[in-house]
Order: C-alpha cells, then sequence, then structure tokens
C-alpha cells in the first residue's frame, strides 16, 4: 500500500498518522518513528490485539471501526512530495472503516456513558481506554470508539 498525503486527508496523533483513503471510506493508522521500535511495536500490538477482540464481540463491534487488519505501508509521500517513509514503521499499520466525527475525549462524556462503554468493552479485555475517542449521537449516547488497546504503555519510556 503507498500513502500519498497530497491526495488524502490525514491526522496526526501522539503515534502516528491516520489517513483517510478510499475516498474516506477507510482509514490506515501508521506509526511515526518518534518513539522507539520497541515502544510503538507495544501500542501497536495492543492497539491490533484490541480490535481483534472488539470485532469479533457482538456487542463490541456496533461501537468500534470495521476493522480490517493489519496492513503493511510500502512508500509514504508528504504534502511536499517528499518520500518521508523512513519516518515510519512501515509494517506497524493496521485498516479500519473511517468514522465520521465529530469525536470527543472519552473522559468528558457522561458518566453513564462511560460506564455503559467501559461494560462493554472491559470484559473482552479492552482496558485500556482513558486517550480513546468517541463520536456521540444526537441523544448523546456513544457512536464509536476510536484509541482504544488492551493496555496501556507509557508514551515517553
Amino acid at each position: 500500500m503507498n500513502i500519498d498525503l497530497r491526495e488524502n486527508p490525514f491526522d496526526s496523533g501522539a503515534y502516528g498518522l491516520v489517513v483517510f483513503i478510499e475516498n474516506r471510506t477507510k482509514a490506515v493508522k501508521i506509526f511515526s518513528c518518534s518513539h522507539t521500535l520497541e515502544q510503538a511495536s507495544k501500542v501497536f500490538k495492543s492497539q491490533v490485539e484490541a480490535y481483534e477482540k472488539a470485532s469479533v464481540d457482538p456487542t463490541a463491534s456496533m461501537i468500534i471501526p470495521t476493522y480490517y487488519g493489519k496492513v503493511a505501508v510500502d512508500k509514504i509521500v508528504d504534502r511536499s512530495g517528499n518520500d518521508v517513509t523512513d519516518q515510519y514503521y512501515t509494517e506497524l499499520a493496521y485498516l479500519m472503516s473511517y468514522e465520521e466525527g465529530p469525536f470527543y475525549d472519552f473522559n468528558n462524556i457522561l458518566e453513564n456513558e462511560r460506564q455503559r462503554i467501559e461494560s462493554i468493552l472491559k470484559p473482552i479485555g479492552v482496558n485500556y481506554l482513558s486517550d480513546c475517542s468517541v463520536s456521540l449521537t444526537n441523544e448523546k449516547a456513544v457512536r464509536c470508539v476510536i484509541d482504544f488497546a488492551t493496555e496501556e504503555f507509557e508514551i515517553w519510556v
């Protein structure tokens, strides 16, 4: 898979890029070299494992993006046309469905909604929700959860 940031919108996060591809129907998360390979690999594995667990659970799968699995990224071109592939761990990437926002910090939603989401995800082993974001319905119920993992890893170790 080749990623061209001149043609695809993207968002940057603590661990890398989320690039919206295929006319914003899918999103690929690619981990950057801003952390050690060991640290990025731990976070990647924890997120992938969480997606794998949640995607097979009937209730959890209704509140997460569709998970398509790990992907290999061959090349990344930035907005200026420069090859920036060496700035990313291209083997640490996964594909999911694109979900419409806006997204809100999990800790800033209604307490009963936080408890409802925790009661769905924690029993299946998705234990790290502190940094996740959620989109909401008009009734302020959680529609979709992103940026979750099985466990936390300190970001700057």
